[in-house]
């Protein structure tokens, strides 16, 4: 179950996130926020809200992090968190393929004598 406390959590989370970025105060309307973040909540544990939006500030954007488009986008966070996860399993795999086959390669080479 969602509380309000909950919800004041996360915002004040958030304004953690925005001063560390950008060294200034996030202007939040704590009253819509509130309802937003009860929204997201009702799909998603707290932690889980924290990590996207520590996911959210590792990215860039010219938008500067705004509020309501974490609001109405966080779904495509999650998603594109999802994917860069993926990748990174995808792409340990290849380098380890890629070290083994150099590894054979100058097996052979060592036992041509070359």
């Amino acid at each position: 179950m969602t509380t309000a406390q909950d919800c004041h959590k996360l915002i004040t989370y958030y304004e953690k996130k925005f001063k560390e970025k950008y060294q200034t105060a996030a202007v939040v309307n704590r009253n819509s926020a509130k309802w937003g973040f009860d929204s997201i909540l009702k799909g998603i544990s707290p932690q889980e809200v924290k990590d996207l939006i520590d996911y959210w500030f590792s990215t860039d954007t010219v938008q500067r992090h705004p509020l309501q488009w974490f609001f109405y986008n966080y779904e495509k966070l999650i998603q594109a968190r999802a994917d860069q996860d993926e990748d990174e399993v995808r792409r340990r795999i290849l380098r380890h393929q890629s070290e083994e086959r150099a590894r054979k390669w100058r097996e052979r080479r060592a036992a041509r004598g070359e």
